[in-house]
């Protein structure tokens, strides 16, 4: 009996182990810290954070807005992540809330939830597909609610984390040396988002951009009709129409909207001028918003060919995603063009910075 129990102690004894050990990883990587703290130590330490397990981004870009009452905020999709603090004359004065807004209506969501915010400018990422009538299946809100609960993020992260200690992805002395960035990707990776809002991609993490490979899934979704590449003939009048609200709105309110059409990898455009049928909706737009943004006294700009302002696939992460430096050299159009964001940057900066980037994909060294 007595041998009985001490099996039973030591299979106890086995499994805590077993069970401790992920949980000690999702601890130390930083998987179980809250919002609110991340923003707080963000401002202490200028660090990075990026979740594996959970999203909070939302919740975070939208408490930052509200404590900071940034002038100048970027408003988007991921395709603008690369817009830096460094790009304006007053560094703290600028904020990044790319992923803030998902669609027409999301402008609209956020625009609602900062009632006693008002940037003098609003730069404005309108992704191309918000605006196809046949792609609302693909769109997707982003919650700017506060979600987070310890109980809910071990019990969908726990059997996650198993199985990425199992693949090498939970590296148990990388994680144990880390630094102060928050969240497994950050610690793994070295990626994530930074106290400005922009993200920090890890160069080492994807394929070289002189490799088409990267651009094989945007490809495959283009010849598949999916994933962001509906084919459609029609504009969603009702994006539209939200399109319309959100700078009424803006007017109102006195904030300069600088709107643009953000750029695809040249080979992906390529790819969709080839079928410029399955996509008149696209090319609709490029002739429509410019007029509507006239109407309203705000600024527009199409940068869906990148080539045309001396980007390259150099430049790309993927098809959809270009880099810092693809985003430098739309700031140095816009600000070339609009007098009032003019007025918060320094041309020769930005232009000496572009001509002096570390890489095609990091203007800094070590995407700093």
């Amino acid at each position: 009996m007595k041998l009985f129990i001490q099996k039973i102690l030591l299979l106890c004894l086995i499994l805590l182990v077993i069970l401790c050990y992920p949980l000690y990883i999702l601890y130390k990587a930083g998987e179980f810290v809250d919002p609110d703290t991340i923003i707080n130590r963000q401002r202490k330490e200028h660090n990075l954070f990026h979740q594996a397990y959970t999203d909070e981004s939302g919740y975070i870009k939208l408490r930052n807005v509200r404590l900071r009452k940034p002038e100048v905020l970027v408003l988007g999709s991921s395709r603008v992540m690369g817009f830096r603090s460094f790009f304006f004359k007053n560094e703290s004065s600028f904020y990044n809330a790319s992923r803030g807004a998902q669609s027409t209506k999301g402008l609209n969501d956020f625009l609602d939830s900062i009632p006693d915010v008002s940037p003098k400018i609003l730069m404005v990422s309108l992704d191309q597909f918000w605006f196809n009538e046949r792609s609302k299946s693909s769109a997707f809100p982003m919650s700017l609610k506060r979600h987070y609960s310890l109980t809910s993020t071990f019990l969908s992260s726990f059997e996650r984390v198993c199985f990425d200690i199992l693949r090498g992805k939970a590296s148990f002395n990388k994680i144990n040396a880390s630094n102060d960035n928050i969240g497994l990707f950050a610690i793994m990776r070295d990626e994530g988002f930074r106290y400005d809002g922009s993200f920090k991609y890890n160069k080492g993490s994807r394929q070289e951009a002189d490799s088409l490979q990267i651009f094989k899934e945007n490809y495959n979704s283009i010849e598949e009709d999916a994933n962001h590449y509906e084919h459609g003939a029609v504009l969603s009048k009702e994006d539209l129409r939200e399109l319309t609200i959100f700078l009424e709105r803006c007017k109102k309110r006195n904030i300069h909207v600088v709107a643009f059409l953000p750029p695809y990898a040249p080979f992906i455009w390529d790819k969709l001028l080839e079928n410029k049928s399955k996509y008149q909706y696209m090319f609709e737009l490029q002739k429509t918003l410019p007029v509507l943004f006239a109407k309203y006294d705000h600024k527009f700009f199409d940068f869906s060919d990148i080539t045309k302002i001396g980007g390259n696939n150099q430049e790309a992460f993927d098809g959809l995603h270009l880099s810092e430096n693809a985003n430098l050299r739309m700031m140095i159009e816009m600000c070339k063009q609009d007098t009032t964001l003019n007025g918060h940057c320094n041309l020769e900066h930005l232009t000496g910075l572009l001509r002096n980037a570390d890489s095609p994909r990091n203007i800094l060294k070590d995407g700093r």
